[in-house]
């Protein structure tokens, strides 16, 4: 059985801080928040384990 909970992203910028759904920031909205912000830093939030999952930019 397929789990369907959301994989959510914390993107941090200076002066920015949010919690977006995972694939919402991989359709276009990461492209939005970088023109805004700049470089931000992402941690992966598992709403399964309830656990950051630490990325870094670019990867």
């Amino acid at each position: 059985m397929k789990d369907v909970r959301p994989k959510f992203v914390h993107v941090k910028g200076i002066g920015f801080s949010a919690l977006v759904p995972l694939d919402s920031y991989e359709n276009g909205l990461r492209e939005l928040i970088e023109s805004l912000y700049g470089k931000v830093q992402i941690r992966i939030v598992d709403m399964r384990r309830g656990v950051y999952t630490s990325r870094g930019h670019g990867s």
